[in-house]
């Protein structure tokens, strides 16, 4: 009688334990599945404004260096192109990709020869998050 008194009560206290063990193994990967999607948002948030301050330098770049094309001014075109710009690991033009124009071929050379002349980005206090790609949209105008 003692002997299925006590395995009753063993039986019963491992099942208690077993039913707490996965409490708390659904707890902890809960808790798993918050910090990744954190994760994702922090990291979302980093790289967007990581583009922003890509976006601010290279726009203050074409600003102080790009031309209107000297054998198109007598044309006198008005229009944009919107340029794809692909950063290396180092924070260098890796390549320049037109997404979008309506000017002819001379304004997409020109503001690619422009984008490739630029050295290196640079980040005051800030790491460089390399292999990023940037929408750059110029309007030429005379």
């Amino acid at each position: 009688m003692k002997f299925i008194l006590f395995s009753i009560f063993f039986f019963f206290i491992t099942i208690s334990l077993f039913a707490q063990t996965i409490t708390y193994v659904g707890t902890q990967m809960e808790t798993k599945m918050m910090t990744a999607t954190e994760t994702r948002t922090t990291t979302a948030a980093i790289v967007a404004a990581h583009n922003e301050l890509a976006f601010v330098q290279i726009s203050g770049y074409l600003k102080d260096n790009l031309a209107y094309p000297v054998e198109m001014t007598r044309y006198a075109f008005d229009g944009n192109v919107t340029a794809a710009v692909i950063f290396s690991a180092e924070g260098k033009v890796a390549q320049v990709m037109i997404a979008k124009t309506d000017l002819p071929e001379a304004f997409q050379q020109e503001l690619t020869k422009t984008l490739f002349s630029l050295k290196k980005l640079r980040f005051k206090g800030r790491a460089y998050m390399g292999n990023s790609i940037v929408y750059v949209p110029v309007h030429f105008s005379l």
